[in-house]
């Protein structure tokens, strides 16, 4: 996830200044060192998060010029490139995690639809004020006692894991707060951006259980936010 986050925002310094040689080869090496770091995650959610915003980062900056449409060319070179040199030879692992097939994806799979089930039964025991801020996972272990330690995590959903620890009024004040995000984030063509944590956040819990990540994620609303003029 933040490998993708790292290319958007490659991405975005690029094609907004004007670069001389030096910086089109600073910011090609770190889209090539991003890119890479992505595929070889093999994190579905990544990637796709990355498909998605991608073309829409292009088709923004394609019409403001000539120099933007070659550096485009040149970026989706360098990644079409890197892609073949990295999925070819590695097919194989690539069509598992997408065909879903293999037994530990099944048991991934299977994981993450009990997480779900237990949100259910965790917001269901407190479902206006939570059970505060961290105590998910003790709540479960009260909920459901005596099982092996692997079996209490936080659900991998961002919305669940925030109903189920402030409750429906912490929830509804953070869909608020990320609603006043998307509309900055239109104005100043920061949406890809915003898109992307909001597809990370509706298959794990990375932004709001890892503190570097609560950090990462501030750090994007202030730059949202910050930024008034069109880019």
């Amino acid at each position: 996830g933040v490998m993708v986050l790292g290319i958007i925002l490659v991405l975005y310094s690029s094609l907004k200044d004007k670069l001389d040689i030096r910086g089109r080869i600073f910011y090609l090496v770190s889209l090539a060192i991003f890119y890479l770091a992505l595929l070889v995650s093999f994190s579905r959610t990544a990637i796709l998060a990355l498909l998605i915003s991608l073309p829409f980062i292009f088709i923004n900056f394609w019409r403001r010029g000539r120099t933007q449409k070659k550096l485009i060319i040149l970026f989706s070179i360098l990644i079409i490139g890197i892609s073949a040199a990295v999925i070819i030879p590695n097919c194989d692992l690539f069509f598992t995690r997408v065909k879903t097939e293999n037994r530990l994806e099944q048991k991934s799979i299977s994981e993450r639809e009990l997480y779900l089930e237990q949100a259910k039964e965790v917001i269901k025991a407190k479902p206006f004020l939570g059970t505060g801020i961290g105590n998910y996972v003790l709540e479960l272990s009260e909920l459901f006692p005596g099982q092996p330690s692997w079996y209490y995590q936080p659900v991998h959903n961002y919305w669940l894991l925030v109903w189920a620890e402030l409750g429906i009024i912490g929830l509804l004040s953070l869909i608020g707060f990320w609603l006043y995000l998307f509309k900055a984030s239109f104005k100043n063509g920061f949406w890809p951006l915003i898109m992307a944590l909001f597809i990370f956040s509706l298959f794990d819990h990375w932004l709001w259980t890892q503190p570097l990540e609560l950090l990462i994620f501030f750090l994007i609303t202030g730059l949202i936010i910050g930024i008034k003029k069109q880019v």
